[in-house]
C-alpha cells in the first residue's frame, strides 16, 4: 500500500475569528494519522474546540463540500476518549504547540475559537498521513 501524506492551513496569519468562529475546512479523508498545530500570538491563552463533519449529505465516496461557511456540513464537536465532553484544544500564549489527534481520522475537520482572535494572532494547520 503506499503512504499518503497531507498538510492543510486552518487559520493563516492575517486570518481572524469571532468567538464561536470556525476556521477553513482541512481534509484529511481516510488517513488516521491527524495532527493539529496552533501557534498562537494572541497575548493570552486562547481554546479552540475541534469539530468533525457528520455523514449527513454524503455523495458517493465524500461528502460534498459548498461555499458556504461551513462548507454546507453539518459539523459536531469531537469528544473527549472518555466521552465526558468536548474535546477542547488550549493554546498558551506565545507558544507552537501540536496535538496528535491519531488515531481518529475524520473525512473533513475544523477548528472552532472560543473566545476569538484578531489578525496577526494566530496561525494553525493540520498534518495528516496514513496508508492508502
Amino acid at each position: 500500500m503506499a503512504h499518503q501524506r497531507g498538510v492543510s492551513s486552518l487559520w493563516k496569519s492575517t486570518d481572524a475569528a469571532s468567538p464561536a468562529g470556525g476556521s477553513t475546512i482541512a481534509s484529511p479523508g481516510s488517513l488516521s494519522n491527524v495532527a493539529v498545530f496552533i501557534q498562537n500570538i494572541a497575548g493570552g491563552a486562547l481554546t479552540f474546540k475541534v469539530q468533525a463533519a457528520s455523514p449527513a449529505g454524503r455523495t458517493a465516496g465524500r461528502n460534498e463540500l459548498t461555499s458556504a461557511a461551513d462548507g454546507g456540513q453539518i459539523w459536531h464537536d469531537m469528544m473527549k476518549s472518555d466521552g465526558s465532553g468536548p474535546l477542547v484544544l488550549t493554546s498558551a500564549t506565545n507558544t507552537n504547540v501540536c496535538y496528535d489527534l491519531s488515531p481518529y481520522g475524520p473525512e473533513l475537520l475544523r477548528l472552532v475559537s472560543v473566545e476569538g482572535f484578531t489578525a496577526g494572532k494566530v496561525v494553525a494547520g493540520v498534518t495528516f498521513s496514513g496508508e492508502d
